[in-house]
């Protein structure tokens, strides 16, 4: 089967707007079949989409967008790990633990890519469109994975819900559970589907501005009963 995701989105535990359980039923509304919630350092966000998700569609996976020495990773396990910054112990814990690393917008300066740092052989797909980033770097990914042979992935790095499912990538996977996704995307059984939305780029800008003109309190990532609460 051909599962649609969108593996590049942010909620209310990092820096985006919209609480976990409002991004699964967005996504459920977009059709997509498969998220992965990657808050920046943490994992809290996809534990807390999991609750609300279910054992329904969409499948969560755990992730993370983890800020290392060289820049931004995306990090999808089955289960949360540590948050690890040297990137070559991350990929060691990785390996332990059945996860994909994907070099978040490598080429964007501007958004902490990690830059040629995505010849390493540390990854198992590179994001070769990120939504949120300009043509001239995506342009440079994408060329990056053609010339390489390395997989590539289209995601939103959603902020809002409008951005949800705009760009995605379509996995080939034998039935949708977390380990045959997984296996997808360390096989490169994926095809990425980039599109950008003004829409849901203008709505991102605004909510930066929001944020910066009123403050945006992010919450304890590990007192994740609290935030569900008063969230």
């Amino acid at each position: 089967m051909i599962a649609h995701s969108d593996l590049h989105i942010h909620t209310k535990a990092s820096d985006g707007k919209a609480h976990p359980r409002e991004v699964v039923l967005r996504a459920r509304a977009v059709g997509l079949d498969v998220i992965a919630i990657t808050d920046h350092d943490t994992f809290a966000g996809s534990v807390i989409a999991r609750r609300h998700a279910g054992d329904g569609v969409p499948l969560i996976i755990a992730g993370a967008e983890v800020r290392t020495v060289w820049g931004d990773v995306l990090v999808l396990c089955r289960n949360p790990i540590p948050v690890i910054k040297d990137p070559r112990t991350l990929r060691e814990l990785a390996d332990d633990n059945g996860c994909v690393l994907i070099p978040a917008h490598p080429f964007d300066v501007m958004r902490l890519g990690i830059g040629w740092r995505i010849r390493e052989n540390l990854w198992d797909c590179v994001e070769c469109f990120n939504m949120s980033s300009d043509p001239i770097t995506n342009i440079m990914a994408w060329t990056h994975c053609r010339a390489s042979g390395k997989p590539c992935v289209a995601c939103s790095d959603a902020h809002v819900l409008e951005m949800v499912g705009v760009a995605r990538t379509l996995i080939e996977v034998p039935d949708l559970t977390l380990d045959d996704v997984l296996e997808s995307l360390r096989k490169g059984l994926v095809t990425p589907r980039p599109k950008y939305s003004v829409t849901g780029l203008a709505r991102k800008v605004a909510w930066g501005i929001q944020r910066k003109l009123h403050g945006h309190t992010r919450y304890p990532a590990l007192d994740e009963d609290l935030y569900l609460k008063t969230a």
